[in-house]
């Protein structure tokens, strides 16, 4: 049986607020709304089965920085959400787990300290998600704004030693785009054998219909922003589209 695949709206929060980052640059956001729990609510009450949650001032300064929004939303809503942004010790980590998140992604650290990303699967397990994110082919970690020598493909082999199986693919030159890469990173990490949340530039039902074949080999997730807040189609067409079949 194939499995039926979330969509999971992205909420992306700076000074409080929910914004849009046009291809991951954080000079260039347009908000949203000044509402983030208003926008959570919105997303449970029609049907979203999980949010992704990104504290995007987090990820640039490496410590949360919404925790006052973070916690109001995980509050709000009874779906999981999964929780991401400057996630680098495990106090922080464990006061978004205690406060309700479901999962936490972390990047940075899965890339720059071997030994702090096991002593976060030791601690979670797998409520932790490792991120590989992407600009061009290559990682980028630090809010997206670092781009490491060590090439993606490396990081999957890391990633899967320590014993994870499931990762989250964000293509950041995509985000806020609406212009999905059908032959990105993504494709590569599902190859590996890992599980996947894919991420970044989902901008049409025809770029969900052409991941729903993917349900059946590791897809686990698409996370969806831009398209979604902006009203390109809603969320049951979204989830028609790629759960159909």
């Amino acid at each position: 049986m194939t499995t039926c695949v979330p969509i999971l709206p992205a909420i992306d929060l700076v000074a409080g607020r929910v914004v849009s980052l046009s291809g991951g640059d954080p000079t260039r956001q347009i908000v949203l709304s000044e509402d983030p729990v208003a926008v959570a609510t919105y997303w449970q009450e029609q049907g979203a089965d999980w949010l992704h949650v990104v504290d995007i001032e987090g990820s640039l300064t490496g410590q949360p920085a919404n925790l006052a929004a973070l916690g109001a939303i995980l509050r709000s809503v009874s779906i999981p959400v999964e929780v991401g942004g400057g996630l680098r010790t495990l106090a922080d980590a464990e006061w978004l787990l205690e406060a309700g998140a479901r999962r936490l992604l972390v990047g940075t650290v899965a890339d720059e300290d071997p030994t702090l990303f096991e002593s976060f699967r030791q601690a979670f397990g797998d409520r932790v998600v490792p991120c590989l994110d992407t600009r061009g082919g290559r990682l980028t970690t630090r809010g997206w704004t670092k781009t490491p020598a060590r090439a993606p493909d490396d990081l999957v082999a890391a990633i899967q030693a320590s014993g994870f199986t499931l990762v989250a693919c964000t293509d950041a030159g995509r985000d806020g785009t609406l212009a999905f890469d059908r032959d990105g990173f993504w494709l590569s990490a599902l190859r590996s054998g890992l599980g996947v949340v894919v991420a970044g530039g989902v901008g049409s039902l025809d770029d969900l219909r052409y991941l729903s074949p993917f349900r059946a080999h590791g897809l686990r997730g698409v996370v969806v922003g831009r398209a979604l807040h902006s009203g390109v189609f809603t969320l049951e067409q979204a989830q028609t589209a790629l759960n159909a079949g």
